[in-house]
């Protein structure tokens, strides 16, 4: 649990130097579920982030219902402007970012 919230304290600092709408690519693959005591820490972030801007994001994993069904109770699919799809590899992911307008980091082509 204290590893999340350090990543969240340090996630929010990161991201409030942004200024307007923005995407991200979050690669879950290594990512391990975690217990319900993790919840709270997870769904204050995923609201941190709507309130501040967060427009699209791309999940990255392969094929998993267990983190699918995880997920998809942790983060809505579209809600007003905002909208999650999910990805088996960056390549697609990272297009799909593009094409909703939102500059990625790394090479598509």
């Amino acid at each position: 649990e204290q590893a999340a919230l350090n990543f969240t304290k340090d996630f929010i600092a990161l991201i409030s130097g942004f200024d307007g709408d923005w995407g991200h690519m979050v690669y879950l693959e290594k990512w391990e579920l975690c217990g319900p005591e993790m919840f709270e820490v997870i769904q204050d972030l995923v609201d941190w982030c709507l309130e501040n801007g967060l427009k699209r994001a791309a999940h990255v994993y392969k094929p998993s219902a267990v983190k699918q069904d995880f997920l998809d109770k942790m983060v809505i699919e579209e809600v007003g402007d905002f909208k999650r799809a999910v990805f088996d590899n960056s390549q697609s992911a990272a297009n799909w970012l593009s094409d909703e307008g939102y500059q990625t980091l790394i090479d598509i082509e």
